[in-house]
């Protein structure tokens, strides 16, 4: 084989994954912007649904916590409403009943807005009142509340908003549990 047929040989075989590699980079900052946007994605046999994010969660807080024994109407009725709502809601009711436990047990609770979310997790579990399961579950549900919240046109199903708030629910019994 001559040098000449060597280098074309290896053109041909580079040329397809050199020309994706670079389309990729040059389109890394719309897709970036894409991406949070996405509800399911499947590249052969991957596949990352929002839904199935949110039943990851479900199953774990059922592993995790008790079962949720009492309905929150309210919560409930707005997910057929408005389930991106719901599911701030949900969040705001974790985050007041995270910071009620806190000063209950008399922890300092001074938090600045950019990391406020971050700092109740930490607090929680560095004081032991959730243990390392729990602030997964914590850290999980305050993660999808901010996909909802600011992506842009991050589409949202009723059935998901039920499966958030069940969760949710769920966390904020163990919340008044141990708060009691």
């Amino acid at each position: 084989m001559s040098d000449k047929e060597f280098i074309i040989q290896l053109i041909d075989k580079l040329i397809w994954p050199s020309s994706l590699f670079i389309v990729l980079l040059l389109a890394r900052k719309p897709i970036s912007i894409l991406i949070p946007q996405v509800t399911k994605a499947k590249f052969k046999d991957l596949e990352f649904e929002f839904d199935k994010t949110v039943k990851t969660i479900a199953a774990d807080v059922a592993q995790a916590l008790p079962v949720v024994k009492k309905w929150k109407n309210e919560l409930y009725m707005l997910t057929a409403s408005s389930p991106t709502m719901a599911i701030l809601e949900a969040w705001k009711i974790i985050e007041e009943k995270s910071i009620r436990l806190l000063k209950t047990k008399e922890i300092e609770v001074s938090y600045n807005q950019t990391e406020k979310y971050k700092k109740i997790g930490e607090d929680l579990l560095v004081h032991q009142l959730i243990d390392i399961g729990k602030k997964k579950i914590f850290d999980d549900l305050r993660i999808l509340r901010n996909k909802v919240a600011h992506a842009r046109k991050f589409d949202v199903h009723q059935s998901q908003a039920i499966s958030y708030v069940t969760s949710a629910i769920a966390f904020i019994d163990y919340l008044e549990e141990i708060n009691q």
